[in-house]
Parts: structure tokens; sequence; C-alpha cells
């Protein structure tokens, strides 16, 4: 189809040109959501107002063929209303629908399939309606399959295809299409969705890129396809025929409707999983009755038994579970699956200790694939479902009061689902290698979303611990104490939590977008980076081995994570901007520029490493491990890159890129243990001093007579008396350091 059309002529040939071939393109741009001619009948005109005039309250005037009503006209202003012609000719009903859409959703949006006013910037698609829907499945495939396992998608892109690609032909498995098609749109890369412009292949390997103006562009066309779905859903009563296929449609259909940026979405979600409990529970109690099941022929009994096993493996049920679970504690409202659904789907989460089966799994063989899956499912959402119970839910706001017993507990607990989901990323991937990519995903969902319910508790309990204060609490009060102890207690189990959250964002195939946080993700990950930025550092009282270095590479992550999901979410955007200024107000500490209290140590207690020059080749981290262990908590710096000797095959190699010098022109730098600890001649307790302000600009230094300078300005600052820190064999301005040769991302190893 030529670009040069218009959309309004494009669209009034609708019906006439595509309806044979692609007839669930005009299905898309329904809005009756009617598929049967309905007998019409005679209905007096009725103009609608412009609002202009709607507004003023004057009789709107509007000549025939004109578009701007009389009024308007002679104000000179823009006449801008949802009137539509009622003598459009049939052959037009599509582009009078386009007309609404547009009226409905803004002129700057997008129809159904990438259609779009001229002055949008985005040409017409040049693929059809079965080609994109292909597209999507095949995107779908790719990108969400795997976390949503339970999907039959094998079958459903045989029914697909086996309609020729006619998605109105598919009959009961149309909804779960749709859907699929829907819920694929936030991942495409397709120019009819996004426009013109690079691919995502293009794009990997830049985290650095924000991607929110693609999320942004798709917005309009994830928004009418969700809008699709939930017309068809409506049309064919999904809701009340309980099937397979519905049940993932509408699973589907809440994760869709709860990305969606907009207001409300929780509560409109609501009413599709509600929906999807009830169909499971009506498929559980059909494969519970044996006898439908034997008594049943031909067709009929092979659909029940394919029911009854996707009941009994309970894939569906974790899913849905985990979902409900975390959805209640999170956003503090009341749980819609019962224990007694507990009890009836997967009986042994309520009869089991979960933690002796944590323990059991870790520790012993192979268990079976279910009993894993369901114990990382199950262990999160009974977690969550307590928390809910006692802390978080209706009810327990109602009751009031905090539950300190309950957060304790709450914490342990955590800690053993975080310490068994690592055992298992470390052993599953050789034990089911067949599920590798399913338990890796299972396990980063169910730690995220683990990480951000202690997140949200760290945050419940500060605001608590105001308000206890504002109403005038004693600081002696044992209450009060009791939880100042526990707020220093949460705030270092959720640092703990945030940095597994940030080592789950550089895994490719964890998108925290399909986690049960919904629309909500991006404030999650801005609530764990101004968690990560707020933590004092290890010279500041915090974690030991917490530095500058790692506050801003964990910040740095999330940030990153944010842009790539401004892929699927344009209001990521948002988030970039502020979290960006945050990071880049942070107020690096610098030290004082005098010699501060140094530990004493006794010279027998000094080990053979502070003898030993650090060259290229040495292995620093078992020297920097042993050393740590001498200096706790010592913001040390790491001079190992700057050891240079002329005998170091590493040295060669490095020096014969350079093409400078010969080898045995090679100045030997070398900077060693000793060099920085002071030993007065007449005492032999040495003093390791302080690292002074301004180091960190030695590690850059590209030039090594200013290397030189700043390392003696450095020793001069720290008081070492008596000492050469660098000791150099020939002349050491015949060499001119290239920056790349100092390997060291920061100047202070702690």
């Amino acid at each position: 189809m030529p670009d040069s059309l218009s959309v309004s002529s494009w669209a009034s040939s609708l019906e006439r040109d595509t309806a044979p071939t692609s007839p669930e393109l005009s299905t898309i741009l329904s809005f009756d959501g009617d598929r049967k001619k309905k007998p019409t009948k005679t209905k007096r005109k009725q103009l609608c107002a412009c609002d202009s005039c709607r507004l003023r309250r004057v009789k709107c005037v509007r000549e025939p063929g004109e578009s701007i009503c009389v009024e308007c006209q002679k104000k000179g202003i823009a006449c801008t209303s949802i009137y539509v012609s009622n003598k459009l000719p049939k052959t037009a009903r599509a582009g009078k629908r386009i007309h609404q859409a547009r009226v409905l959703y803004g002129e700057q949006r997008t129809d159904s399939f990438g259609l779009s006013d001229s002055d949008t910037g985005i040409s017409m698609p040049s693929e059809s309606a079965s080609m994109l829907a292909s597209h999507l499945l095949d995107v779908y495939s790719s990108t969400v399959h795997a976390r949503f396992p339970f999907v039959d998608f094998a079958r459903l892109h045989m029914e697909f295809e086996g309609a020729n690609r006619n998605v109105a032909e598919m009959g009961d498995s149309e909804a779960l299409c749709v859907v699929v098609q829907a819920v694929a749109a936030r991942y495409s890369d397709s120019a009819s969705i996004i426009g013109e412009g690079p691919r995502l292949s293009s794009l990997s390997g830049h985290e650095s890129i924000s991607l929110a103006q693609y999320g942004l562009a798709r917005e309009t066309f994830v928004d009418l396809m969700g809008s699709r779905a939930m017309r068809i859903i409506d049309s064919k009563g999904t809701m009340h025929t309980p099937s397979i296929e519905n049940v993932c449609a509408l699973f589907l259909l809440q994760n869709l409707i709860e990305n969606a940026p907009t207001p409300g979405r929780r509560h409109k979600a609501r009413h599709y999983s509600a929906a999807l409990i009830e169909m499971l529970r009506a498929l559980a109690e059909t494969s519970a009755v044996a006898d439908s099941i034997s008594t049943a022929e031909g067709d009929t009994q092979a659909r029940l038994e394919r029911e009854a096993r996707f009941v009994s493996n309970g894939q569906a049920f974790c899913h849905v579970l985990l979902h409900d679970a975390l959805q209640a504690a999170y956003f503090g409202r009341p749980c819609q699956l019962s224990s007694s659904d507990i009890s009836f789907f997967c009986p042994w989460l309520v009869t089991t200790d979960l933690a002796q089966v944590r323990a059991d799994i870790a520790n012993n063989g192979r268990p079976p694939t279910l009993t894993c899956a369901a114990t990382i499912f199950g262990s999160v959402a009974m977690l969550a479902r307590a928390f809910c119970e006692q802390v978080s839910g209706p009810v327990a706001r109602r009751d009031g009061g905090l539950k300190i017993e309950f957060i304790r507990s709450f914490y342990e607990e955590a800690d053993q689902c975080f310490t068994f989901f690592e055992i298992c990323q470390l052993r599953w991937r050789e034990l089911y290698p067949d599920f590798r990519v399913a338990f890796d995903t299972w396990i980063r969902t169910c730690n995220f979303c683990l990480a951000a319910l202690v997140a949200v508790t760290d945050e419940m309990l500060i605001r608590v611990a105001a308000n206890r204060r504002a109403s005038g609490a004693s600081e002696s009060d044992p209450v009060t104490i009791e939880l100042d102890d526990l707020i220093l207690e949460s705030a270092a189990r959720t640092f703990a939590f945030s940095r597994y959250a940030a080592k789950a964002l550089q895994n490719n195939d964890f998108d925290p977008a399909c986690t049960p946080l919904g629309g909500d993700v991006c404030i999650c990950l801005v609530r764990f980076a101004r968690h990560v930025l707020k933590t004092p550092l290890a010279h500041e009282g915090g974690p030991s081995d917490y530095t500058a270095a790692e506050r801003t590479a964990l910040a740095t992550q999330f940030l990153d994570g944010l842009k790539k999901l401004g892929w699927q979410r344009g209001e990521a955007g948002e988030h970039v901007e502020a979290l960006t200024a945050e990071i880049e107000a942070i107020d690096f500490p610098h030290y004082e520029e005098h010699q501060l209290a140094a530990p004493l140590l006794s010279s027998d207690t000094l080990p053979d490493l502070f003898s030993l020059e650090l060259n290229l080749d040495a292995n620093h981290g078992e020297a920097q491990e042993e050393r740590d262990s001498y200096f706790p908590n010592m913001p040390f710096p790491n001079f190992s890159s700057f050891a240079y000797d002329a005998t170091s095959a590493d040295s060669h190699d490095i020096y014969q890129q350079t093409d400078q010098v010969s080898p045995d022109q090679l100045p030997r730098l070398s900077l060693t243990i000793p060099n920085l600890i002071q030993f007065d001649d007449n005492d032999s307790t040495p003093r390791v001093p302080w690292p002074a302000q301004g180091l960190e600009d030695t590690y850059r230094s590209q030039d090594a007579q200013e290397t030189y300078s700043r390392i003696q300005d450095w020793t001069s600052l720290c008081s070492i008396p008596g000492m050469e820190t660098i000791e150099h064999h020939s002349p050491i301005d015949q060499l001119d350091l290239d920056g790349d040769y100092f390997e060291s991302s920061h100047p202070y190893d702690y």
C-alpha cells in the first residue's frame, strides 16, 4: 500500500480492499465490538455542539459539508468536537471509526495497526495485518513465553497458522491470541508500532541510552490493542466460559492492564483477576470429577484430560498465587485467593514446612521439577500472604499497631528464601539444563519481588518511627528504642537485597516489568537506587565492604535498568531524569588534608606480602584479601596497577603495543606495600597513613612525571618521613605512560 495515501482515503476503502483477507484489522478498528449486523432504527438527527459552543452554552450551527461551525468561523478559532456526520457512505464506516478513535485518544495517537496522521511523522505501515500479527507472535515467543510457560504457545501458533493467520477464525483461541499480540506489542520493534528508527538489536549493549522515546511511541498501539482484547473477551463471553485458553488470556490481560500507564489500572485489572480465579476453580471442579472424564467421548474426553493435567501440574496456579499475594502485600489489599483455594490446588503448601523443604532441596540430590518450581513460588507467596495479613492488609491497618516480632520473623524468613534462591541458581543450571532459562527467570522474579517487599517494609518502619516522634513519644521509650534498632537492621537487609536487585538487572533474560509489581516497577527501581545512595559508606559506619565506587555502580545499574525499561514504558523517562539528577548530586566524601590517627601494628605481625613488590602479573586479589584482614575498614589506596617491572612479561606485552621505546628502556616504576607503611628510625612500630584528598587524580594521570609529583605530594600530605615512594632506575621523563595502563576503576580499594 503506498505511503502517500492518506488515512481517510485508505480507511474509506478498507472494507472493499482488505476485509476479505484481513478481517481482524476491521475488528481492531471496531469500537462497538459487535460482529453481527443489527437492525437499524430511524433516529432523530442529533447534532453535537463543538467544544467552544458547549463551553459558552450557545447554539452550535454547522453548515452541511462544513467542518467548522458558524460561531467558530466568526471568532477565527479551531472548531473541535466529536461530531461525525451520519451522511457518510457505508463504505466509509471504518473511516468514521478512525475519526472517533482520533478524537477519543488524541490527534497524535495512531490507530490499532500503526496508522497515523501525517503530522506524527510515522509513515503508513508496510506490513499487512496478518504479517504484523505473525510478527507479534514471534516476539512473544522470544521474549515473554519463558516467563509464563503455562501458555501452550506451540498449540496456539499451530491454530493461528491453521486459520490462515486470520485471528477471527481461531475459535476459542481467538481471545488468547489477541491478548498475546497485545502483550508482545510492548516488546516489538516493528516500524508499524514505534515508527521508523533503529531496531532493538542495534541498540543492545547501549544501556546508557534512554529508550523512553520508543516506549512513548508504542503507548497508543498497545492501548488500542488492549482495548481490542477487552472487547473481544467481553463479546465472546470469555470470562464465563472456563477453558485453558481463557485462563491464560485473562492472566495475560491483567498483566497487560497493570502495566498500562493509566490511573486506576489496578482496580480495572482486579476485575479480570477475579474472573481468572473463578475460572480456575471451575476447571478444578470439573477435573476433580473422574466420572465426567471417563464417560466422555472423543474431543470432549481429550479436552477434559488436558484440563485435568493443566490444573494438576500447578504451573498456572503458582503464577496466579504469587501475583495475588504480592499485589495484596505490596499495595495493601485483601488476597483474592483463599486458604481453601491453596489447600485444593496445592495442599502441600499448607501442610508442609517450607523451610525444611528448602533445606532438603538444597542439600539432597535432584528433586522433581514441579516440586522445585512450586517451592520457589510458594515460599515467596506464602511469606507475602502472611505479610499482608499481619502488616499491610486492610484488617491489619484497621487493628493498628506495628507487630515488631512479626517483622523480625519476616526478615528471618526472607533471609532463608534469599539463601535458598542463591543455591538454586548455582545448582539448577546443571541439574535442569532444559529448564535453565525458566528457573533463572522464576528465581530472579521471586527474589526481586521479595526485595521490593523488604524495601517497602523499611520505608514503613521509618514512617512509623517518624509518626511516633511527631506524636511526642519519648526517645527513652522501650518501643522507640526497639523500633530504632529494627530500623538499623532493616536498612542493612534492604541494602543487601538492593545489591541483589541490581545484579538481577544485569541478566538480559530478566524483565522486571513481568513481575507482579506491574506499572510500579519503575518506582521500585528508583526506591532501590535511593536506598543505595543514602546508605553510609564503610568509613562512614556503613557496610564494611561498601565503597564509593560500588555506590556509584549500583545506582548506575538501576539507572540503566530504568533506561532499558523505557523501551516498553514511556513513563520511565521521567524517572531516568530524576534519578540522574540525584546521582549527579552525590557529594562524594573528601578526606581531610592532614594525617588522621593511624592504627598501630607490631612489626612481627606484618606478613611477607608487605615486603613484595606488586607487579602487573601479581595476584592482587589474594594480597588484597590478606591485607584487608590486617587493616579492616581502612580506605587503603590500591597502587598495584602502577607497578611496572622491566622483567615482567606483562610489562613487555603492554609496552610492545606502544611502539615508543624498547623494553630495556622501560623505567622501573615500583610502588610497594612497604611504601605505604611508615617505620620510624627509632621505633619498630609501623603507622599506616590515611589517604589524602586528591589521590583519585593520580590514577588517571597520563604523564609519568605528573604521576610522580602527585604521589610525592600525597606522601607529604600524609607526613611519611624518610620513605622513597617511587624508585626509578632510568629517567622518568623518558616514558609517557598512556592512561589506559592504569587498570583500577577507583583509587580506593576498601
